[in-house]
C-alpha cells in the first residue's frame, strides 16, 4: 500500500493513522487476512466517512462483518470475491445503497 506521497505503508500502519482517513475515497486491502478475527480493523474500516470504493478480495470476511460493511453509508463499490461468508438472514440486511457489489 502507498500513501499520496509514494510512501509505502504497512497495513497495521496505515489504519492506525486516521488523517488519512477522511479524504480517502479508494481502499484495496486485498490478500490482508482480513477475517473476523481481525474487528479492529472493519471498525477502522468502517469508520472512514469519505470512502466510495473498497476492494477486500481474498480475504476471510465472514457474515458478521459483511454486515457492517454493506451498512457503510457513502460506499459505492465493494469487492469481496473469494471470501468466505456464510449464509446469514435477509432479516439481518441493512437497506444498502452500493452501485456496485462484487462477491
Amino acid at each position: 500500500m502507498k500513501e499520496v506521497d509514494g510512501n509505502t505503508l504497512l497495513v497495521d500502519q496505515f489504519l492506525k493513522n486516521t488523517p488519512y482517513w477522511d479524504k480517502l475515497e479508494s481502499l484495496t486491502l486485498e490478500n490482508q487476512r482480513i477475517d473476523d478475527s481481525a474487528a479492529p480493523a472493519v471498525s477502522m474500516i468502517i469508520q472512514m466517512p469519505g470512502l466510495k470504493n473498497l476492494n477486500l478480495s481474498n480475504n476471510k470476511i465472514k457474515t458478521e462483518a459483511l454486515l457492517k460493511i454493506l451498512a457503510m453509508q457513502g460506499l459505492e463499490d465493494l469487492n469481496v470475491t473469494n471470501k468466505h461468508i456464510g449464509s446469514f438472514p435477509w432479516t439481518e440486511l441493512a437497506p444498502v445503497r452500493i452501485k456496485k457489489l462484487l462477491g
